[in-house]
């Protein structure tokens, strides 16, 4: 039984496998949608969003103000500030905090790892607050005189109590490496050639040094045939065109007509696309992890998608058109291929020959027909190929690599919002040498959001 349902001896679990009493000593409850309602002797109100709004110490209250990303910006104390996260770029952020802050009415820069975890802080005058390290599953050691403050692992803190790191969906045991919780997606989190999968308590997949879980979502991806498939962020970091984030537990995804992404999100309808969508009540079967849908949905599904992979080719072609691209790469790129072009046409058009005594003797006619037609493809064929960043390097800054296009449209789908001209502009001017693709996608939700211009 242990075995079936990896349950860890010693522990209590109520019948729906969700962890009840701990090696801590902590108790907990919950309603009816596998929510910890009490913690540690902490009661949680939560929104419509399942996200934590309200927490109650013995009738002191702590309530958590969300950003319009959706990470957590700011815990209040009724109207009074305990503390504020303002994030910059390359991992940082500027913690304020108010007179209920530790220490209170200051702040202090936050630095974090490879992760997002907050490794050291330091004031305005570059004294150290806090200096720490973290084992695989976010136990921390080496703290810098037992200083706790700002336990913040892969982005997420002890908003409840110490020990437990409160995600948005779930709490993860520092002690255990594990959540209290079994994945909600049941066999939807399953990959069935993963084993690491298999156990629906795991922590990424038990990869804890490579993989993070920010913020609980699923990734759809719509595939080439039309068909659907649903990820957790363990199993797919959703970068890429053709994934879409949705916030929490997700099943019956299908595109509407418009080509965009709709879903059934925690029994709610969410929509991913920028354009309005159309959200019917689908029952469609889709694809999960490897799992088929019926004929009809396959059939319907493909036929849709016909017309929104032309819709989405054009709109592409005229990005290629519309989109800032370095002048010294464009102009090097159509001199180069119209030059080509013309000496290949030339040379063809040349064939164009008149008999006479002494053999052949070129047609200048066919050979300046020939100029002109293979000069205007060879023009368009280099501006083509300076767009999608293959042509030569006549300009220090070509146009941006797939990895930064990704995470534009990672930060798009976060938020919600579309990057106007200047913004998309700024993004691809902005050095992001050394960049992960994670601080693209932060440095491009910081434009987006305005805190970045």
């Amino acid at each position: 039984m242990l075995l079936v349902a990896n349950y860890v001896p010693g522990f209590s679990y109520d019948g729906m496998g969700n962890v009840i009493l701990d090696n801590l000593g902590y108790h907990y409850t919950y309603d009816v949608y596998g929510r910890p309602i009490t913690a540690a002797g902490v009661a949680t109100t939560f929104d419509a969003f399942g996200r934590a709004l309200e927490q109650n110490r013995s009738g002191s209250y702590t309530e958590v103000v969300y950003a319009p990303s959706g990470q957590k910006f700011a815990f209040m104390n009724g109207q009074t500030l305990i503390k504020y996260i303002d994030p910059m770029v390359a991992g940082m952020a500027a913690v304020h905090t108010g007179p209920n802050g530790t220490p209170p009415n200051t702040g202090y820069f936050q630095h974090a790892d490879w992760l997002g975890s907050s490794r050291w802080g330091h004031d305005d005058g570059g004294n150290v607050i806090y200096d720490r390290a973290y084992a695989p599953f976010g136990e921390p050691y080496a703290e810098l005189n037992g200083t706790t403050t700002n336990r913040d692992f892969t982005g997420q803190t002890e908003d409840t109590t110490p020990g437990l790191y409160d995600f948005l969906f779930r709490q993860q045991s520092q002690s255990q490496g594990r959540w209290l919780v079994p994945d909600p997606a049941g066999l939807a989190a399953v990959d069935i050639t993963n084993p690491q999968t298999w156990n629906r308590y795991a922590y990424v997949a038990n990869n804890p040094l490579s993989n993070t879980d920010p913020l609980g979502l699923d990734c759809v991806r719509m595939n080439g045939d039309g068909s659907m498939q649903v990820f957790t962020d363990a199993q797919d970091d959703c970068s890429g065109d053709n994934g879409y984030y949705f916030d929490g537990t997700v099943s019956n995804p299908y595109a509407d007509a418009n080509g965009n992404v709709v879903a059934s999100v925690n029994g709610q309808f969410q929509c991913a696309g920028d354009s309005g969508c159309s959200i019917y009540n689908n029952s469609t079967s889709v694809t999960v992890n490897g799992g088929s849908g019926t004929l009809v949905d396959t059939i319907t599904s493909t036929l849709t998608n016909v017309g929104v992979a032309v819709q989405n080719a054009g709109t592409a072609a005229l990005n290629w058109l519309l989109t800032p691209r370095n002048p010294g790469c464009m102009a090097g790129s159509m001199a180069a291929g119209a030059g080509t072009g013309a000496l290949a046409g030339g040379g063809i058009g040349s064939l164009g020959f008149a008999g006479g005594p002494a053999g052949f003797a070129t047609t200048p006619a066919g050979a300046g027909t020939g100029s002109l037609i293979g000069g205007g493809v060879g023009w368009v064929g280099g501006m083509v190929s300076c767009a999608k960043g293959v042509g030569p390097n006549f300009g220090y800054n070509q146009a941006p690599n797939k990895v930064a296009n990704d995470a534009k449209n990672q930060a798009q789908k976060i938020t919600g919002k579309k990057m106007s001209f200047a913004q998309d502009e700024l993004f691809h001017d902005y050095d992001k040498t050394g960049m992960s693709y994670k601080d693209m996608v932060q440095l491009a939700v910081d434009i987006l959001n305005g805190r970045v211009y």
